[in-house]
């Protein structure tokens, strides 16, 4: 918080960016898209005196704790495909690398990344730990003692992000494409299969603990891992309630046991989160909200704004012209949107009392909405919304990252990445128009706002700057207030009831609206965000890299290592080709790929904004910086 009476920079649409880049990292050995996923250490001195409800906050844990803070204050983990990078920001220390041990060999699609996050135990706050998970399978890293303290499985697919609870940091949650997510607990040790034999609970009428296979995630016979942090709550998959499709984004609640998930199936889920007891797994398949209303493709990412109210992000849609028609085949494509959101619900599970009887030792244990809760709820509202730039095809999804603090505004930052591996194979009519990937429909756009002349061409002419790419930041309370209805209950214009003109006309019926009219199926688009732009500059190496590659000599800056085998399973050869979509693909090599912005993050009290590019490029920008230096 500024204390000097301005203004923040955030709340001021006028002003300029404050950020300015002080260094540059370009880490060597990396394929062209590597780094693409970051976490900064979460904590300063102050935070002890917020996390489990202060009760370490003594005298002798806050000396222990400084210690901690002034070690790994300017810390930042970056995951790549078969390493994480723990680089220190502001000074000048060698960057660690954590190479994850080999797993077997699995099918993983472009999108499955290397997940990181930090966590704390109560029992060792003077020892942060970092989560990093790849594929199925959760390793944690000890940073302090270098090696790792333990090894995690459960989980039926790819885990596609980590959560960690922001005032119980002993706790987080792992989502996976098995459509299931996962809650751990650092203070427990993990279940060693058959010698833990009340681990399971028991499936109705029956009354004794499972102990066959986990068609939900749970348990099964082997051991779950080794080292710390057991798997207590599942959050299953399914038409019961759970999702029904890769569950994609978590985000816990900073006050009450709710967590929210999102996912492919479109929908947004709030569950309670509460353990029954601390050896058994507690199995949940219906959560307190659920609703597919909110946005019209797979969500990508949710977090909780205040005590009841969300942000939630999803990428570019194609949807019919007319869905009630099932032999009319057209389609348009809609841009993704950002939604501000509010829970109904929240006073109804918890309300105004909750923590006076919780302090009493009387709070509800167990919580359980009814069917139109967690099938298709309408306990929702929403309060903003504002759309991203169109993007074509829709493979790219822009990626969202929202910081906030106690004394800082809610802060987004927005990136969409201008490449894929991989471009659409030319037919031989087809005029060669330079395009990294053409849309079915838009032939004559590429994926990128900037033309690939200009991303892959030469060293710029006088006076013409060269830019990796943007970061749109933008002030989330700033963002268009509307209170839209996405399914609507205007009459059509006989006034017929939908039931009605199903029945006599034979149309299938749409789920969640209340009256049938094709023309007030879709809201009207969500207005533009305004927002600043952060402009991400090539650096000489770059540029000099790209000329080189233009006609056609050497490696891509040093970067001789193609895809991992382990990790995709993609193969190196140029000429081979992939089914995306219908459509066949060539891989590109990564000579062909210039560098361009991945992913962007902010931390470090606001004041710190990494951003990560493609070709193992780092970018580090900072309010108020005294030189700069690259590295």
């Amino acid at each position: 918080m500024d204390t000097t009476g301005a203004q923040p920079w955030y709340r001021d649409p006028s002003s300029d960016l404050p950020f300015e880049l002080y260094s540059q990292f370009r880490l060597e050995g990396l394929h062209q898209d590597a780094l693409r996923t970051v976490a900064f250490f979460p904590w300063g001195n102050e935070s002890l005196g917020s996390l489990w409800d202060g009760s370490l906050a003594t005298e002798q844990n806050y000396a222990k704790w400084n210690v901690v803070v002034n070690k790994f204050r300017d810390t930042v983990a970056i995951g790549g495909d078969t390493s994480v990078y723990i680089l220190w920001l502001k000074r000048r220390k060698h960057p660690l690398r954590i190479n994850i041990p080999e797993t077997p060999e699995v099918d993983l699609i472009h999108s499955d990344t290397t997940q990181v996050a930090w966590v704390l135990s109560p029992n060792a706050i003077d020892q942060p730990l970092l989560i990093l998970s790849r594929a199925s399978l959760i390793w944690i890293y000890n940073p302090v003692s270098k090696g790792l303290s333990s090894y995690l499985r459960g989980h039926g697919g790819a885990i596609t992000s980590l959560a960690v609870h922001p005032t119980r940091p002993h706790l987080f949650c792992s989502t996976s494409r098995d459509h299931s997510a996962r809650i751990y607990d650092l203070n427990l040790a993990p279940h060693q299969g058959a010698k833990d034999s009340d681990v399971n609970p028991h499936w109705p009428p029956g009354t004794l603990p499972s102990r066959a296979g986990a068609p939900h995630g749970l348990h099964m016979n082997e051991a779950e891992g080794f080292g710390i942090a057991r798997c207590i709550i599942v959050l299953m998959g399914g038409r019961s309630g759970g999702h029904e499709a890769a569950v994609l984004s978590a985000s816990f609640h900073p006050q009450y046991p709710i967590i929210a998930t999102c996912g492919v199936d479109r929908c947004i889920k709030l569950w309670h989160v509460n353990p029954r007891n601390s050896s058994q797994i507690t199995r949940e398949d219906k959560p307190l909200f659920s609703s597919s209303r909110i946005h019209r493709s797979r969500v990508l990412s949710v977090q909780w704004m205040s005590h009841d109210t969300l942000i939630s992000h999803n990428p570019s849609a194609i949807l019919r012209t007319d869905p009630t028609d099932e032999d009319n085949k057209d389609t348009y494509m809609v841009p993704g949107e950002i939604v501000v959101w509010t829970w109904l619900g929240l006073d109804r599970f918890f309300p105004p009392l909750y923590d006076d009887l919780k302090a009493e030792g009387r709070s509800q244990t167990v919580l359980r909405g009814c069917a139109s809760d967690y099938q298709e709820s309408s306990s929702f509202t929403m309060s903003a919304n504002a759309a991203f730039p169109a993007i074509y095809p829709q493979l790219i999804s822009p990626n969202v990252n929202v910081y906030q603090s106690p004394t800082h505004d809610p802060i987004a930052l927005c990136t969409i990445p201008t490449v894929l591996p991989f471009e659409k194979k030319k037919e031989e009519h087809q005029k060669d128009k330079g395009a990294i990937c053409v849309s079915d429909i838009h032939g004559d756009r590429s994926l990128s706002s900037l033309s690939v002349e200009n991303l892959a061409t030469g060293t710029p002419k006088d006076g013409e700057t060269r830019v990796a790419g943007t970061v749109q930041i933008f002030h989330i309370p700033s963002l268009p207030h509307r209170l839209p209805s996405r399914f609507p209950l205007d009459a059509p214009p006989d006034g017929m009831p939908a039931n009605a003109k199903v029945a006599e006309e034979g149309i299938a019926d749409l789920p969640g609206l209340s009256r049938y009219h094709a023309e007030l199926i879709e809201r009207d688009p969500p207005p533009p965000f305004k927002s600043w732009t952060l402009e991400v500059p090539l650096s000489e190496f770059d540029l000099t890299s790209e000329a080189t590659h233009a006609v056609g000599h050497g490696p891509a800056g040093g970067m001789t290592q193609a895809y991992d085998t382990r990790q995709r399973k993609v193969r190196s050869e140029k000429d081979e080709t992939e089914k995306i979509t219908g459509q066949e693909y060539t891989l590109k090599s990564i000579a062909e790929v210039p560098v361009s912005v991945q992913n962007a993050k902010m931390g470090m009290d606001g004041k710190v904004i990494v951003v990560l590019g493609t070709r193992g490029r780092l970018w580090v920008y900072r309010i108020q910086g005294r030189s700069r230096h690259q590295k």
